[in-house]
């Protein structure tokens, strides 16, 4: 956890960088009033941080730019909540009921397009055509089938 004074200055980095996306130096840091230190004291707290793992330097006369570990302590530590006012609110939630549904029926009408080309036991590999996709029908009687869509989750770094 950071003392107070790193916390705003890694606050008063993120703000600044998520404003301008450059590189953000000590005395920027100094003027945003954030803290009330001098730049070089700053500059040496941004150096800790940088250790740290939570600021970057692309090179060595630039000032910092924040790093994923940065963005998730300023998420988690710094922004206060937002509060969304009801058309917001309601905005949100009609995009993801219309998403759901839209998932819904796109698996649905795959399901039923798949089923109609695989007519028996078998898997049905797509990944030459959809990397993250296989198929599997399930013959219950001549006349059922139960089918199965797996997608297939790729973690990237």
């Amino acid at each position: 956890m950071l003392d107070e004074r790193k916390a705003g200055i890694l606050g008063a980095v993120v703000e600044a960088y998520i404003e301008t996306a450059q590189p953000v130096g000590s005395s920027s840091v100094a003027r945003s009033g954030s803290v009330d230190v001098s730049s070089s004291t700053i500059r040496n707290e941004m150096a800790l941080l940088e250790s740290e793992g939570y600021l970057d330097q692309p090179h060595t006369s630039a000032g910092r730019v924040p790093t994923e570990k940065a963005y998730r302590f300023f998420v988690d530590n710094l922004l206060g909540p937002v509060r969304l006012d009801r058309v917001e609110n309601q905005q949100i939630k009609s995009f993801f009921d219309r998403s759901h549904i839209e998932i819904e029926q796109m698996l649905q009408e795959t399901s039923n397009f798949l089923a109609s080309l695989n007519s028996s036991n078998k898997f049905l590999d797509l990944t030459l055509y959809f990397p993250n996709i296989c198929f599997i029908t399930k013959s219950l009687s001549p006349s059922t089938y139960i089918s199965l869509i797996f997608l297939l989750i790729a973690s990237f770094k």
